[in-house]
């Protein structure tokens, strides 16, 4: 499993940059059209990436992917536009930090559905951490209240719409590995990021404002750049990981690790304050991780 470990942790990597420069554009958007725009902008470098890695590694002909493939591709790309466009308002309405602690409970969808479909069995100890996450968000919500403003019914909802999104894209993947066995990752991520950026595009045709949130995407066009990059890396080696990892601890941990390292990105880059109810959550965390991977 030291493979699936590796790829992790680049796709955490990839993650941080991408949450890093998420955060820097998200001033950027102030309707629904800039979060359109920004996110289109930003799925059209993605594909650029992912289909130059497919000619360059594989030629032209990889591209005939199956037809399950593809539907678990469209199945991703639906779910990662909806993450994309709720992430971006729902980092704007409270504390940087807690978009990761509902990502975190959103984990639970592909930890159970694998359960059930592909016979990875998840032990005690495993839920008892994962029960213990489930305590650090009950924590991390409270200190998200004494850091901003409290959290309010629209707040609450993006937020678990972000998390279930991301939840649902991160099952797609694991069903990928599962059921395409030999099928290209690179292939797959490609078509995720191409439908993703059809269904992004067809909602910017319904948007008025373009020209200005074209402005808006111009003035962050750099890190629009390496959050494209920062994306690619994540879902790239995530599935790497997939191949390898159980459901059930290849995503509460690449969550609960990303988790600690938004909080300490977010005290250092952004000012958020880590008061002693977050240290409590960090450790919450931690403890959950070390209990769903070492016993």
């Amino acid at each position: 499993m030291g493979s699936g470990y590796i790829s992790l942790a680049i796709a955490l990597g990839g993650g941080l940059v991408k949450a890093f420069c998420g955060k820097k554009t998200s001033g950027l958007v102030g309707k629904l059209g800039d979060a359109v725009f920004l996110s289109f902008f930003r799925m059209l470098l993605c594909i650029l990436i992912g289909g130059g890695c497919v000619l360059l590694s594989e030629g032209a002909s990889a591209f005939a992917a199956n037809p399950l493939c593809f539907g678990l591709a469209a199945m991703s790309g639906v779910f990662t536009a909806s993450f994309l466009i709720s992430w971006l308002f729902a980092v704007q309405t409270g504390a940087f930090t807690m978009i990761d602690v509902f990502i975190t409970l959103g984990t639970i969808i592909p930890m159970r559905v694998s359960t059930r479909l592909l016979g990875e069995a998840i032990r005690p100890m495993q839920w008892l951490g994962f029960l213990l996450l489930v305590i650090s968000v009950l924590v991390m919500c409270s200190y998200n209240n004494s850091i901003k403003t409290k959290m309010t019914v629209r707040s609450f909802l993006l937020l678990v719409l972000a998390g279930a999104s991301n939840g649902m894209a991160d099952l797609s993947q694991k069903l990928f590995t599962a059921y395409c066995v030999g099928e290209s990752n690179a292939v797959f991520n490609f078509y995720t990021y191409l439908i993703c950026g059809v269904l992004l595009g067809v909602l910017l045709l319904f948007q008025k404002g373009k020209a200005e949130s074209a402005n808006r995407v111009k003035q962050g066009a750099w890190y629009i750049l390496f959050m494209a990059i920062g994306l690619f890396v994540n879902s790239f080696f995530k599935v790497q990981a997939a191949q390898i990892l159980p459901a059930a601890r290849l995503y509460p941990v690449n969550q609960g690790a990303a988790l600690i390292l938004t909080a300490v990105m977010a005290a250092v880059f952004f000012g958020e304050k880590i008061t002693p109810k977050c240290v409590l959550g960090l450790c919450c965390t931690f403890v959950a991780l070390c209990m769903m991977n070492l016993f």
